[in-house]
């Protein structure tokens, strides 16, 4: 266990000590405020591009396989000029059936669609082998 301890350099030296009686001095809320106030000023000077802003969003939207904002996406875009959809956006659909087999815990229909339209997958990626494998084994033992 710890405790605090103080060190007195000389004779005749005494401390004042406040453990919550009267109101601190420090002021710990208005410095951590400050603090956050200060980094939110750095990031809103840092220059955004737009096409740099959608091309995250964009990125974001394939990755949770949001095929539908996807869709909406390129209409909110002001560029006239709307990116071809990357292999990641042509999969969406199909991401989204072996999730919602997951989810279900139709694991080995899930299984087979992943060899079906990703076959290298599962064979190359032992973690993701490991837990499509672990979901399998909690799913029989719900059974």
């Amino acid at each position: 266990s710890y405790s605090p301890s103080v060190g007195l350099h000389s004779e005749g030296e005494s401390l004042c000590l406040n453990f919550g009686q009267q109101p601190f001095k420090f002021r710990l809320d208005d410095m951590v405020r400050e603090e956050r106030d200060k980094l939110h000023q750095a990031i809103s000077r840092i220059p955004m591009d737009a096409s740099l802003v959608n091309a995250v969003v964009r990125d974001y939207l394939e990755h949770y396989a949001c095929h539908k904002a996807l869709a909406a996406f390129p209409s909110l875009d002001d560029s006239s000029t709307a990116p071809s959809p990357s292999p990641a956006a042509s999969s969406i659909a199909v991401r989204k059936e072996i999730r919602e087999l997951l989810v279900e815990g139709r694991v080995e229909e899930a299984c087979h669609r992943i060899d079906a339209d990703f076959p290298s997958l599962l064979s190359c990626n032992p973690r993701a082998r490991a837990y499509v494998r672990c979901q399998e084994f909690i799913e029989h033992l719900r059974e």
